[in-house]
């Protein structure tokens, strides 16, 4: 998968790796780029996640959700930030925000078993990755 053209070696979780690292990653976590579109849920609260998200592209809003269901945006995301990483972790815990593609969003989502178990083959680029 050729994924220069998104510059995600610039992204924050990839700084200090190379353009051609990245694709190596990208490869060896069977990472996958999203497309969601604008008013389209990203993910919803209390829902079941086994990825962490990257925001490539777009804007998207975490949405808070209360005991009766009630939604209050929480804060805004752009390129660049982390998203579903408490759920993927965690899956035990329930998660009750919600995150909503304000534009069309681009999304890289990151297997997190694979992530944890993609040392042996990245090396030095897994450690950058995981700091």
């Amino acid at each position: 998968m050729q994924v220069y053209h998104l510059d995600l070696h610039e992204l924050p979780l990839f700084r200090g790796v190379p353009a051609a690292e990245v694709e190596q990653f990208i490869a060896a976590t069977d990472a996958k780029i999203k497309r969601v579109g604008r008013g389209k849920r990203i993910l919803d609260a209390y829902e079941e996640n086994h990825n962490i998200g990257v925001i490539v592209e777009g804007e998207a809003q975490v949405l808070a959700e209360d005991r009766f269901g009630n939604e209050n945006v929480s804060h805004n995301l752009e390129r660049g930030a982390l998203l579903g990483s408490t759920s993927a972790i965690m899956p035990q815990v329930p998660y009750d925000m919600a995150i909503e593609a304000l534009t069309d969003v681009l999304v890289l989502w990151i297997p997190y078993q694979a992530l944890l178990t993609a040392g042996p083959k990245l090396g030095r680029t897994h450690g950058l990755v995981m700091k």
